[in-house]
């Protein structure tokens, strides 16, 4: 019988829970142990950047999928230092990075759980920033996670449209001088998607639309597509993407990795 049949929790995960808990050693963790990562960009593990500390050309995905990012053209997103760790800093509009739509393994949203560790200053006139995502920005295409507004705090995860098939993360995690840990999952079957602020759920969507045009996007940090008026005014310091719908325990165990690492509490 399985540990899951059982009700046990793995090693692995029961490692991860008591790092989120305080008890230390989140690094022990390994995000690949849980099948499925397909994208895995840590600005802290400086192997992956190329680049200069104020311009940064190539972020490489830790993920055996190889969803490496580049910048192109002359705005491109610098390195800071936030909670004493490494961090990438998009502070002006077109400081995107992306892959084109033709490099990208999987990521297509049918299955999928997101989590970013990320801060967003909000002090921006756009309307709807991106931190990552698979989409040219229409409404119609693609998957993202942002902000509702440059003047507000809510952020979302949307499938497809943002005006309707959009699942709130959070109301209030804002400011530049600290990190909050952004989640969202999407089930293509019941096209539900929820959305979780430090592994607290914050808003369930059960009508998010079935996400089908993503495999034409290119993916993108920083901003959805190549539209650069939804530039992201933030620091970003690890993204995971798996391509199923993480089970409880194993959420959890991914949210005490990134929270002991980066700063975060979790409640």
């Amino acid at each position: 019988m399985s540990r899951r049949m059982l009700g046990l929790r793995s090693p692995v995960r029961a490692r991860a829970l008591r790092a989120g808990a305080g008890g230390g050693g989140g690094a022990a963790f390994d995000p690949t142990s849980i099948a499925g990562l397909e994208l895995w960009l840590d600005a802290e593990d400086a192997a992956t950047i190329t680049g200069t500390a104020s311009l940064v050309t190539g972020w490489d995905d830790k993920s055996a999928a190889g969803n490496d990012v580049v910048a192109a053209g002359a705005a491109r997103p610098s390195q800071s230092t936030i909670n004493g760790l490494n961090a990438m800093t998009f502070d002006a509009a077109a400081e995107a990075m992306s892959l084109a739509s033709a490099g990208v393994t999987g990521l297509d949203g049918a299955d999928m759980t997101i989590f970013v560790v990320a801060n967003k200053q909000f002090d921006e006139a756009d309307s709807w920033p991106g931190a990552v995502a698979r989409g040219s920005g229409a409404w119609g295409d693609g998957w993202r996670m942002g902000a509702a507004d440059g003047a507000g705090s809510t952020m979302y995860f949307s499938g497809k449209s943002y005006t309707v098939n959009k699942v709130v993360i959070s109301t209030t995690a804002t400011g530049a001088d600290a990190f909050h840990l952004w989640a969202a999952d999407h089930l293509g079957s019941s096209t539900t998607s929820h959305g979780y602020l430090n592994n607290v759920i914050d808003g369930t969507q059960t009508n998010a639309g079935t996400i089908t045009d993503a495999n034409d996007e290119d993916l993108t940090i920083g901003q959805p597509g190549t539209n650069s008026t939804y530039a992201l005014f933030g620091s970003i310091g690890e993204i995971l993407i798996y391509n199923s719908v993480l089970d409880s325990d194993d959420r959890l165990a991914v949210s005490a990795y990134l929270a002991t690492k980066w700063g975060i509490t979790l409640p």
